[in-house]
């Protein structure tokens, strides 16, 4: 006779949340932490595999079947979570317009799900970092290559165009600068605050350069100056 138990661990490696996999969970988290925190209190240049091993109590055999590099400690898991952001993406109602199915998708596929103290230490290490805010362009690149992908499938177009593109990067910049504000703050509220405020201020300077470009006040014709 098969008990519950058994079941349970019968069926936990096929949907991909076993307890080899939790294990497997925290024992990649708890790298990532022991690195940030030994990112935040020596630098990131100056840490080496083997003291975050060490941190751990693992070998650094055990850091390498996790992590490429020491460097990917800082990407953690995004690119693993990108498929589930695009899926939001195209999944959200037809009529919506682009930005407001990011900023809705980004919420609550990405922002309500991160863990504020990691992504903290993220922050900061890369911020003093030349080499971290490099990987972290590389992310962001890889972001709105897939976010532009999703809202071409939502247009029924095979490869974005300048539109799905530039959404894209708009609302990439406007979430990076959420973070950052969030980070100089001490993350003492809520990141999801930050990146309302953030589409509400690009809202208004779309809406404050429209009204002055409908008026015909500061803006010059193609290819001239601004005189005055």
């Amino acid at each position: 006779m098969v008990t519950p138990a058994q079941l349970r661990y019968q069926q936990e490696p096929a949907n991909g949340s076993g307890l080899r996999s939790r294990k497997k969970l925290r024992t990649r988290h708890a790298i990532q932490d022991a690195a940030l925190e030994l990112f935040v209190d020596q630098g990131y240049e100056a840490t080496t595999v083997e003291q975050i091993a060490a941190r751990v109590e693992v070998s650094p055999t055990t850091f390498f079947r996790y992590f490429g590099s020491k460097s990917e400690v800082i990407k953690g898991d995004q690119g693993e979570r990108l498929p589930e952001l695009q899926r939001a993406i195209v999944g959200r109602p037809a009529e919506e317009d682009d930005l407001e199915v990011l900023r809705v998708a980004i919420q609550q596929e990405w922002i309500s799900s991160i863990d504020p103290g990691r992504t903290l230490r993220q922050a900061m290490v890369i911020a003093a970092s030349p080499e971290l805010r490099g990987v972290s362009f590389e992310i962001g690149y890889q972001w709105r290559g897939a976010i532009s992908e999703s809202l071409a499938q939502r247009h029924g177009l095979e490869i974005p165009d300048d539109r799905c593109v530039f959404a894209a990067s708009t609302v990439m910049s406007v979430f990076w600068r959420a973070v950052e504000s969030w980070r100089r703050g001490g993350a003492q509220d809520d990141l999801a605050d930050h990146f309302d405020r953030g589409f509400e201020l690009m809202i208004g300077l779309c809406a404050e350069w429209a009204s002055s470009h409908a008026a015909g006040v500061g803006t010059p014709a193609r290819g001239g100056r601004r005189t005055g």
